[in-house]
């Protein structure tokens, strides 16, 4: 798409995506032609994500909200087919662990409330997610995950998924 071209520009100053230095892990997405960008990034203090807007091509930004909790890091957007945008991230809360998401009908303005697409009840490191659409709505969430009870090791994990079966469980 022609908001696609926004990466193909070089950005000549460096900019700050959050207030202070409280701010890695950032994944932009283009939201149109206009130059308006929403970016979801990982705080250091207490690693939750917060949504951050560019209404010129990156030059500047506003940080608008946090939209997790600590320790639900680090996020994906993803721009779906129904024009709606799908936040996933992953849950690192003890006693709630695995792959969430979170999804917006207004450009990022507002978002559902959260739910769990996976339980990893049992890994201990894991995350950066990254989803996709399909043709068919099927969404196709992959992440990186070790020590569960299969497979002891680094592996990746992916989840083939539909929004509305998910959104029914609350996490």
């Amino acid at each position: 798409s022609a908001a696609s071209d926004v990466y193909k520009r070089q950005w000549k100053n460096n900019t700050s995506l959050v207030n202070g230095d409280d701010g890695n892990e950032s994944i932009i997405l283009p939201l149109n032609e206009s130059g308006e960008l929403l970016s979801a990034t990982r705080t250091h203090i207490d690693h939750h994500i917060d949504i951050s807007r560019s209404k010129d091509f990156g030059c500047s930004w506003i940080t608008e909200q946090a939209v997790t909790l600590c320790m639900q890091h680090p996020g994906d957007l993803t721009r779906l087919k129904d024009d709606h945008i799908l936040l996933t991230y992953a849950t690192r809360n003890k006693g709630m662990t695995g792959i969430s998401f979170r999804r917006s009908e207004d450009e990022g303005k507002s978002w559902k409330a959260p739910c769990s697409i996976v339980s990893l009840p049992d890994a201990k490191d894991f995350g950066y997610p990254s989803t996709v659409q399909m043709s068919n709505n099927t969404l196709v969430t992959a992440y990186y995950l070790s020590n569960i009870e299969n497979h002891t090791r680094y592996h990746m994990g992916v989840i083939i998924w539909k929004l509305d079966e998910s959104e029914r469980t609350n996490s």
